[in-house]
């Protein structure tokens, strides 16, 4: 078996069992910032396109016995400081993960649409409409570098319901009233995270999310450095030729493998571009991309070597080809 090959299971197992979450991007990101910088963006809470998120809650307060004044003021105070912590403060990255539910031991005869660099809606959505790239992390490595650098993080796969339980904006003006405003704060968002941050209406369940979220001290995004969580880059079907060169400089930069998500007849495969993780001297070369009709892929043309590099899919190959 090739190293190739050898490689290429590797990476698909990662598909597979759920050691590996996926980032949607647009192709420009992906080249420009988040490959030659080796870091991804973690955004304000507000920044999403989830309104339960992005908008302004008010809180309710309970407590037991008798409340003062001072306590109610107190409150009022606290909700708009809260409301900066959880919609400012907080910072957070979005991720797809893959279907399992569905799989055999028979990896040859699986559907790659399962995996959760194959997902239509999203390379629609967040992968420029398959223009874009989708790059693979190492789940367990990139929660550790978060956790490592910053004081309170947290992170799990959304649940998805249709009626959300409010209790995360109940304020308990008893142990409000013991603590400082941002004591209290703090102390808020650490024990509701989960009904916070990690639940979504059901209408958003087949992007199938991981989030990592961490709570910091600017209300500016966060750069973080995930040159060791980096594993894959998967392009999209409509990836621009062109780009495929500093594409290539970047992969081998990190010294990680390119693939393409092929779709035929409504299927997705899995290409591997072989040209993409081959000798520097090579790779600086080809700068062509060409239909192959006598192959079932693409071929990647080497110019100077004369060399041609036939791309491969996980599967059954497209009818036809």
């Amino acid at each position: 078996m090739s190293k190739e090959k050898e490689k290429y299971d590797s990476v698909i197992q990662s598909f597979r069992d759920g050691s590996s979450i996926f980032h949607y991007t647009t192709n420009e990101t992906a080249i420009n910032y988040l490959l030659p910088d080796h870091s991804i963006k973690f955004s304000m809470l507000e920044n999403t396109n989830d309104p339960y998120e992005y908008k302004f809650t008010l809180t309710n307060g309970r407590g037991w016995g008798e409340t003062s004044e001072d306590t109610f003021a107190k409150w009022r105070e606290a909700t708009p400081v809260f409301d900066r912590y959880r919609r400012r403060l907080i910072k957070v990255a979005c991720f797809c993960t893959t279907d399992t539910s569905s799989f055999t031991e028979e990896i040859e005869h699986e559907e790659a649409i399962n995996y959760g660099c194959c997902k239509p809606r999203m390379w629609a959505q967040y992968g420029e409409n398959n223009y874009g790239v989708c790059i693979v992390f190492n789940k367990e490595r990139l929660t550790d570098i978060i956790k490592e650098r910053f004081e309170y993080s947290n992170a799990d796969l959304i649940s998805y319901e249709s009626d959300f339980v409010k209790r995360q904006f109940n304020f308990d003006l008893n142990r409000l009233s013991n603590l400082s405003i941002d004591e209290y704060c703090r102390d808020h968002i650490k024990r509701h995270s989960d009904l916070l941050f990690f639940r979504k209406h059901a209408d958003f369940q087949d992007e199938r999310e991981y989030r990592i979220v961490f709570l910091s001290d600017t209300e500016k995004d966060v750069i973080v450095d995930i040159e060791e969580a980096i594993t894959t880059v998967v392009i999209g079907d409509r990836f621009p030729d062109g780009q495929l060169p500093a594409l290539a400089f970047h992969c081998t930069e990190l010294d990680i493998p390119c693939y393409r998500v092929n779709w035929d007849k409504g299927r997705a495969f899995v290409q591997y571009c072989g040209a993409l993780s081959r000798d520097k001297e090579i790779e600086a070369k080809y700068d062509k991309l060409c239909l192959n009709p006598n192959a079932f892929g693409r071929v990647l043309k080497v110019p100077d070597s004369g060399e041609e590099i036939t791309e491969g899919f996980i599967g059954v190959p497209p009818h036809g080809t």
